[in-house]
C-alpha cells in the first residue's frame, strides 16, 4: 500500500486508518512520515463521517506526541473533541487520548480532570475502552503521588486487560505497573512485570515497547550492580530504539543509558552519555526531558564543585517539575538544591530545602531518595550543631518504612489467599494442591521479609544507641579542653590557645566523621553495599587515633605508646577501622589504673592484618568474658575514673568489624589485649 496514494485510492477508510496508524504510530519509518502525515491530515478534513475524521485526528495526535511536539498533538485533539461531539463512545475515546497526551506532557492534574468523569463507564459497555481508561488513570494517580489510588487502579487495569485478551494492551499495563513498582523500590516485582511486558512486545514485534522495557530491565540490573547484564539489556534497548525511529523513545533510552552508568559508578561513561543525551534532547526540544536532564547535569556539577553553573540548571529543573506536578522530580531536585547549599556552606538554607524535600518524598514511598535526603539533612544538622535531630529524623523514617512494609506484606498475603482460594465448582484436587504449594512458597517468602523487617527495627534501636555512646567521648574531650582554657586563660599564651583551638577542630572533625560512619553503618546491612572496602594504611590510622586520645590518657596519668611492625595494609573501610579503634582505646583508658601504659600496635602475619590495643590493667575476669561483646553488658570491673558506661562499646565495635568481614579477639597478657583482625590489603 503506497503512502503517497491519495485517499480516493482506498475503498474503505478502515484500511486507511489501520495503514496510517502503523506508519505514523506503531512502526514509523522516517522516509515515509511526511507523505503519511499529509494523507492523515487530508483524511481528517475530508472523510465522509465525523467519527472517521476524529479517528484520523487521534492518529495525528499520537504521532506528534511521540515526536515530542505537544502543541500540534493538542491541536489535533481539540479538532477530535469537536468532531466527537454527540457520539458518546467517540467522546470517551477522544477524552482518553486527550488525557494521555496531557499526562505525557507532564500536565497530570489537567489529565485527571478529563479522565475522572469517565470512571462512570461500565466494563460491560465497552471492556476494551474502559481498560485503557483505567490504565491511564493509574499512571496519572502515580504521577500525582496518590499511591493507594494508583495501586488499586493498576490492579483493576491488569484484571480488565486480561479479560480483553489484547496482548499489546496488557504489555502497556505490565510496563506501567512495573514503573510504579520501581519508583517505590519494589525492584523484584518491577523486574517481573518489565520482563512480562518485554516478552509480549517480542511477540508483537513492537520495537518501541522493547526499547523501553529493555532499558528499564538494564537499569534494575545496574541498581543491583550486575554490570554484565545491565550492559546487555541497555544494548538491546539502544538497538530497538534505533529500529523504531521514534525520537521520544530514542531520547528516553539515551537519558537512561547515562543513568545506568551512574548506578554502576562509572563516572567516565556517565558523563559521556549524559552529554550525548543532553545534546539530543535539546536538539529535539523535548521540554519535559530537557528539564529532567538539566537536573542531572546540575547534580554532576555539584559533585564537581561547580556550584555557580549548577544553580540555574537546578532552578529550571525544579520549576518545570513543579509546573508539571511531577512530585518525584520536585523532591529529587529539592534534594539536589540541598546538596548545593551545603556545598556553598549555606547550611540554614540547606536545612529548609532538605526538610521540604523530605516532606515531598516521604508520601511517595520513594525510599532511595528519601534516605539520601535524610542523610544529607543529618550532615546539615551536624554542621548547625544539632546532631541528634538528624538521628531522630532517620529513626522516624525507619519506623514509617517498617510500618509500610508490614502493611505491604499483609496486603500481598491477603491477595495471594484470595487468588489461590479454591472455587467450589472447580473440584480439581490436583490443581488445588498445586495452589497450596504456591501459597506455602509465598508464605515462606513473606516470613523471610518479616524477619528482615525485625532486623531493621533492631538496627534502628542500635542506631540511637550509637549516637548516645560514640559521641560522648569526643564531647567529653571538648569539654575538658574548654575548661582548661577557661581556668588557665590568664596564663595561656596565644600559641597555647591556638593549639587548643586546633585540637578542638580535630575533635569536631572526628565527630563529623563518626556521624558519617554510623550513618553509613545504619544504612548498610546484608542487603546493601554502603561500606567502602579499600586498601587502608593501619600504621597511619594508629598514629591518628593515639593523637586523638593522648589528652584523655594524660588526664588519668597514663601513657599512650605506638608499636608498629613495619608497614601494615588492610582491606577495610578506613572510617570504620577508626571508629573501632577509638572504642578500643577509649575502653583501655576507661578501665586502666593511673601511671600505666597503653600500647597500640599494627602489623601483619601469615593470615591477616591487625591492630592490637593492650593495657596494664587487671584484665577481664574469667567469669565475665562471655559477656564481653554483648549489648548493655554489666561486668564486675568498673571504670577507674568513675566514668559512666552503657555497656555498648565492645558490642558496637564487634558489630562494626563484622560489617567489613573483620573480627575482634580478646586475650589477657599482663593486662587486656584486644586485637582487630582484617584481610591483608
Amino acid at each position: 500500500m503506497s503512502v503517497s496514494a491519495s485517499t480516493g485510492d482506498f475503498d474503505n477508510y478502515t484500511k486507511l486508518l489501520e495503514h496510517l496508524r502503523n506508519v505514523l504510530v506503531v512502526r514509523p519509518k522516517s522516509g515515509e512520515l511526511n507523505g503519511a502525515r499529509k494523507q492523515a491530515e487530508q483524511a481528517a478534513l475530508s472523510a465522509p463521517r465525523k467519527e472517521d475524521r476524529a479517528r484520523f485526528c487521534h492518529i495525528l495526535a499520537q504521532h506528534y506526541v511521540n515526536h515530542g511536539e505537544i502543541n500540534p498533538a493538542l491541536h489535533w485533539i481539540d479538532e477530535a473533541v469537536r468532531l466527537s461531539s454527540g457520539h458518546p463512545r467517540m467522546e470517551a475515546l477522544t477524552a482518553y487520548y486527550h488525557a494521555s497526551i496531557l499526562h505525557r506532557a507532564g500536565r497530570s492534574a489537567e489529565a485527571l480532570e478529563i479522565i475522572e468523569p469517565l470512571s462512570k463507564l461500565s466494563p460491560e459497555e465497552d471492556l476494551s475502552l474502559v481498560s485503557r481508561i483505567v490504565t491511564i488513570r493509574a499512571g496519572i494517580y502515580d504521577s500525582l503521588g496518590r499511591i493507594e489510588d494508583a495501586e488499586n487502579s493498576f490492579q483493576e487495569a491488569l484484571a480488565l486487560r486480561e479479560k480483553v485478551g489484547d496482548p499489546s494492551g496488557l504489555a502497556v499495563v505490565y510496563y506501567n505497573y512495573a514503573e510504579f513498582c520501581k519508583r517505590r523500590d519494589y525492584l523484584e516485582r518491577a523486574l517481573e512485570y518489565f520482563l512480562k511486558a518485554y516478552n509480549i512486545d517480542i511477540t508483537q514485534d513492537n520495537s518501541a515497547g522493547l526499547a523501553q522495557a529493555a532499558c528499564q530491565i538494564g537499569l534494575i540490573c545496574a541498581m543491583q550492580t550486575d554490570r554484565e547484564e545491565a550492559e546487555r539489556w541497555i544494548g538491546l534497548a539502544v538497538a530497538s530504539a534505533e529500529e523504531c525511529e521514534t525520537p521520544i523513545i530514542i531520547a528516553f533510552v539515551k537519558v537512561n543509558r547515562a543513568t545506568l552508568y551512574e548506578y554502576l559508578n562509572d563516572h567516565v561513561l556517565f558523563h559521556k552519555y549524559l552529554g550525548e543525551a543532553y545534546d539530543y534532547v535539546r536538539k529535539n526540544s523535548f521540554e519535559s526531558y530537557f528539564a529532567n536532564i538539566q537536573g542531572e547535569v546540575g547534580s554532576v556539577y555539584i559533585t564537581d564543585g561547580r556550584y555557580a553553573e549548577a544553580e540555574p540548571l537546578l532552578e529550571n529543573a525544579l520549576k518545570a517539575a513543579e509546573q508539571e506536578g511531577k512530585q518525584v522530580y520536585v523532591g529529587y531536585n529539592l534534594y539536589q538544591f540541598g546538596r548545593l547549599r551545603n556545598g556553598q556552606g549555606r547550611y540554614e538554607e540547606a536545612r529548609e530545602v532538605l526538610e521540604k524535600a523530605v516532606s515531598v518524598l516521604k508520601p511517595l514511598n520513594n525510599h532511595k531518595y528519601t534516605a539520601k535526603t535524610l542523610r544529607e539533612l543529618a550532615f546539615t544538622y551536624a554542621e548547625l550543631g544539632d546532631t541528634i535531630q538528624g538521628f531522630r529524623q532517620l529513626s522516624k523514617w525507619m519506623d514509617v518504612c517498617i510500618e509500610e512494609y508490614e502493611e505491604e506484606t499483609r496486603r500481598r498475603l491477603s491477595n495471594v489467599r484470595l487468588h489461590l482460594e479454591p472455587k467450589s465448582h472447580e473440584g480439581d484436587n490436583y490443581a488445588y494442591r498445586q495452589k497450596n504449594v504456591e501459597l506455602s512458597d509465598t508464605l515462606a517468602k513473606l516470613e523471610h521479609a518479616n524477619k528482615e523487617l525485625r532486623e531493621l527495627a533492631t538496627d534502628k534501636d542500635e542506631f540511637m544507641a550509637i549516637a548516645a555512646h560514640d559521641l560522648r567521648n569526643p564531647l567529653a574531650d571538648m569539654r575538658g579542653m574548654l575548661q582548661t582554657v577557661i581556668t588557665h586563660f590568664d596564663v595561656l599564651g596565644k600559641g597555647d590557645i591556638l593549639d587548643f583551638c586546633r585540637d578542638l577542630l580535630t575533635v569536631t572533625t572526628r565527630m563529623s566523621a563518626t556521624i558519617h560512619a554510623f550513618l553509613e553503618i545504619s544504612r548498610t546491612d546484608k542487603r546493601s553495599v554502603g561500606i567502602t572496602i579499600g586498601r587502608v594504611d593501619l600504621v597511619h590510622l594508629v598514629h591518628l587515633a593515639v593523637e586523638r586520645h593522648h589528652m584523655r590518657a594524660e588526664e588519668k596519668g597514663m601513657t599512650l605508646t605506638i608499636s608498629s611492625f613495619g608497614q601494615a595494609w588492610a582491606s577495610a573501610d578506613a572510617s570504620v577501622v577508626a571508629a573501632v579503634l577509638d572504642n578500643l582505646i577509649s575502653n583501655a583508658i576507661k578501665y586502666s589504673p593511673p601511671d600505666t601504659q597503653i600500647t597500640v600496635s599494627a602489623g601483619t602475619d601469615d593470615k591477616s592484618a591487625f591492630i592490637t590495643v593492650c593495657d596494664e590493667g587487671p584484665g577481664v575476669p574469667e567469669a565475665d568474658r562471655d559477656k564481653l561483646f554483648t549489648k548493655y553488658s554489666r561486668m564486675s570491673i568498673r571504670p577507674t575514673g568513675g566514668e559512666d558506661s552503657l555497656g555498648l562499646g565492645l558490642y558496637l565495635a564487634k558489630r562494626m568489624a563484622e560489617r567489613m568481614n573483620a573480627q575482634i579477639e580478646y586475650k589477657y597478657q599482663n593486662g587486656s589485649c584486644f586485637t582487630l583482625r582484617m584481610n591483608i590489603g
